[in-house]
Order: structure tokens, then C-alpha cells, then sequence
């Protein structure tokens, strides 16, 4: 998920069929299982950061 958001940033050949969107849903769910999780906190606040300013 983490490499994918990075290809998708970067617009990579590898991430033609990733969006921000399903990243960001998929990093929302797994945070509900790493309760008080500083660190996939801070990532999903990345991804939706980034969803914002490109789609």
C-alpha cells in the first residue's frame, strides 16, 4: 500500500490502475486494527492529503 501510494505520487507506469481514493480506503481500514498506531495515523493523513490535491 505504502509503495503503491509512492508509485502513484510519482505517476509510474506500475500505478496506471491505483487511485489516492483506493489507498486511502485501504489504509483507513487497516488502521481501525492498529489501534493508537502514530506512525499509519500520520499516513493516512498523508493520503488524504494527497488525494485533495491531485484528483
Amino acid at each position: 500500500m505504502v509503495a503503491e501510494y509512492a508509485e502513484i505520487l510519482k505517476d509510474s507506469y506500475w500505478a496506471e490502475e491505483g487511485s489516492l481514493s483506493a489507498v486511502y480506503k485501504e489504509a483507513e481500514r487497516i488502521s481501525e486494527y492498529l489501534y493508537r498506531d502514530d506512525v499509519m495515523d500520520e499516513f493516512v493523513d498523508l493520503v488524504r492529503l494527497a488525494r485533495r490535491i491531485r484528483e
